[in-house]
């Protein structure tokens, strides 16, 4: 089977923004202390598929959690100490990503990993239709103006043409 460079092209482009838009969450059991938890890293690093490790911490985790809201006073009352320890794993593969959330559970200390909460195939369909939008819109943009210099034409030589006539 043939596929067009573009085509290659797009989706590379298309499982990237993936990867980088939707990481995996792994999250450390909670009775770790903060330095066990830390200490998980290097057992992350090594999994192959995954591209970058970042871990955040309870505080971080709230930080991040009440900065997402539009009125964060209303959970002023959310201790830190509620929340779990995790890490936001980033993979260079989504195609692999399933093996890749498995290999996270067998982690020692970590709890549990997020599971992706949408299908790759939607967001192809989606991502498709986007660019089929996309392809529409300029289609139809370069009628307009293609129909626009046409009808100009025709006014140039209709204006031309009477001139001679008088």
């Amino acid at each position: 089977m043939v596929i067009s460079h573009d085509a290659e092209m797009r989706d590379r482009e298309f499982y990237r923004d993936i990867v980088i838009e939707h990481p995996l969450f792994a999250y450390v059991d909670k009775t770790l202390t903060l330095l066990d938890a830390q200490e998980l890293e290097s057992a992350i690093r090594n999994i192959p598929n995954v591209a970058d490790v970042i871990f955040v911490d309870q505080n971080q985790a709230l930080e991040e959690f009440l900065s997402s809201l539009d009125n964060p006073s209303r959970y002023s009352d959310i201790n830190a100490s509620w929340l779990r320890h995790r890490y936001v794993v980033y993979i260079n593969d989504i195609k692999i990503a399933n093996e890749t959330q498995d290999a996270l559970r067998k982690v020692r200390g970590i709890e549990e990993v997020n599971v992706f909460s949408y299908d790759i195939q939607e967001l192809r369909d989606n991502h498709d239709k986007e660019i089929l939008g996309l392809n529409t819109k300029a289609k139809l943009m370069w009628s307009f103006v293609i129909v626009i210099g046409l009808l100009a034409g025709f006014f140039f030589l209709y204006s031309t043409l009477g001139k001679r006539n008088h």
